[in-house]
């Protein structure tokens, strides 16, 4: 393997993410390093669950070398969300008001995409615990994904743990990312999303959005707290089940032929690099990126580092999930 540059920066117990090439096959890959202390092994088994579903980049392998762990990666053809905040298309999204059905479709596909992995984590016992917006990606075809699994967390009966504070903190962050999409305004902290949405309060938030009509500040609210009471009191009968919020927020969505039509205005504004011109060419296609290789894990033969995997029981205890 060749390293070719970063591309992710610097985590907190991460080493850098780099971009690598297999200097075989000319194949590029992402690598992450963490230092043996810090290794999560709930990183690997929620990362796994949520890449099984399509919902993560695929992990194609890991292996331990001078107390270091290497986590080879799958590259995604996509943007975070926290580039897409700064991008001039979503700023063109902000504010050019003949977009706001626009503005409103995206922050919705967002909801329900990043509402989708949560409830896809919790029913397989996880939580992400790191939700902010250099955390999930938005493909071209607006589907959302995660990424860094670092703080994620197993949610096992019996250890001890109460784990409701830590579903309640991956929904807040989930709302957090909402209304910023729809309104590019963000909460300072954490605490003060959770302290506007526990008291239904959010006079000190809307001093920033005067100017969003108030109709569409409380439409923006009122989803807010349909989220949010999914896990508004920690002892409530189906505390963190988000899938009824879920359908609800689906259905706001336009009908099928217009939202498939809005998504494609949507990702020539979010990716232009990525698309041809809808203007000029008789469909609107995203430009050739196809992998027809079809290659596993197990039958993958530019994977040569398999032979030095670790071994997981031996190294790392008993890795299954429950």
């Amino acid at each position: 393997m060749e390293k070719v540059k970063n591309i992710l920066g610097k985590g907190n117990s991460a080493g850098e993410v780099y971009m690598v090439q297999d200097k075989g096959t000319g194949r590029d890959y992402a690598l992450k390093t963490v230092l043996l202390i810090h290794f999560n092994k709930d990183e690997i088994r929620a990362w796994v669950h949520l890449a099984d579903k399509g919902k993560a980049p695929e992990l194609y392998s890991f292996h331990l070398e001078d107390n270091r762990v290497y986590i080879k990666m799958e590259i995604l053809e996509g943007k975070t969300l926290k580039d897409i905040f700064v991008s001039e298309g979503f700023g063109q999204l902000m504010a050019d008001k003949e977009k706001s059905e626009q503005k409103k479709c995206f922050s919705l596909l967002l909801l329900h995409g990043l509402l989708e992995n949560f409830e896809l984590l919790r029913e397989g016992k996880f939580t992400h615990g790191d939700g902010h917006s250099g955390n999930i990606v938005v493909l071209p075809t607006l589907d959302v994904q995660l990424i860094d699994f670092g703080s994620a967390k197993g949610i096992r009966q019996g250890d001890g743990i109460d784990h409701t504070n830590k579903l309640k903190a991956d929904v807040v962050n989930i709302i957090r990312q909402f209304c910023a999409a729809y309104s590019g305004v963000d909460f300072n902290e954490y605490c003060d999303a959770l302290k506007a949405l526990q008291e239904k309060n959010f006079q000190d938030i809307q001093k920033s959005m005067t100017n969003i009509p108030e109709s569409d500040r409380n439409w923006l609210f009122r989803v807010m707290l349909l989220v949010f009471d999914t896990v508004r009191d920690n002892h409530q009968e189906g505390f963190a089940d988000t899938s009824k919020a879920a359908s609800e927020v689906q259905a706001m969505l336009p009908p099928r032929k217009d939202l498939e039509d809005m998504k494609k205005k949507i990702a020539v504004l979010l990716f232009p690099e990525k698309y041809k011109n809808p203007h000029h060419d008789p469909e609107f296609v995203l430009e050739a990126e196809v992998n027809d290789e079809g290659n596993t894990l197990l039958d993958d033969p530019d994977l040569a580092d398999l032979s030095t995997l670790v071994d997981l029981k031996k190294d790392f205890g008993d890795l299954s999930l429950f």
